[in-house]
């Protein structure tokens, strides 16, 4: 239509549409832009546009990977690994083990990397930007990034990831909706629509 704005779009929608009916474009790993993109590293990159950028395109599905360790793995220890044919799983639990430092934030990840952002700087950036589009709605799935390692160490990361996601959750509480498939159009606008 001529009034098209990908900003926008679901401005152009009426309230009483199920969201259910409407397909939503997405990104996986949306936090992933600011990922190294060099070498055997590059699999980690799966976006080209940060989170303001994706929304700005009309996208409204982000998918977030988070963990709580801050530390991230540098580049050159990850290229040294895979290119020696030591075994890369067991040297990176070494190495994350080793260096293993709870800073008490949920850091966004892809994998053992990285994305250099928090998840509260992620969240933040929706709010902000549904701040100013207030005919749209943002979905946001947020998982626990797992890296495989020893069930124990998993456990206690895992447990402290999710404490750290409710941290995050309460204070956006007031923009945050669970996700319902009956949901209406009117009532998801200019919030955030959660599935975990």
């Amino acid at each position: 239509t001529k009034n098209w704005n990908d900003s926008y779009w679901l401005g152009l929608l009426p309230d009483d549409m199920p969201i259910c009916k409407i397909s939503i474009p997405g990104a996986h790993d949306a936090c992933t832009a600011t990922v190294s993109s060099v070498g055997v590293l590059a699999n980690a990159d799966c976006q080209t546009k940060t989170i303001k950028g994706l929304l700005v395109y009309g996208v409204r599905y982000l998918d977030c990977r988070t963990r709580s360790s801050g530390m991230e793995i540098p580049d050159e220890i990850l290229v040294k690994l895979v290119n020696t044919g030591i075994n890369f799983t067991e040297q990176l639990f070494k190495i994350e083990l080793n260096k293993y430092k709870h800073d008490g934030i949920a850091w966004t990840f892809h994998g053992p990397m990285a994305c250099g952002e928090s998840l509260e700087t992620v969240f933040q950036h929706v709010t902000d930007f549904l701040d100013s589009h207030t005919s749209e709605f943002v979905i946001m799935r947020v998982a626990y990034e797992a890296l495989g390692w020893a069930p124990l160490e998993q456990d206690f990361d895992k447990s402290v990831s999710v404490g750290l996601f409710h941290d995050v959750e309460k204070k956006f509480s007031d923009r945050i909706l669970p996700y319902r498939p009956d949901m209406k159009l009117g009532e998801a606008r200019n919030h955030i629509l959660l599935i975990n």
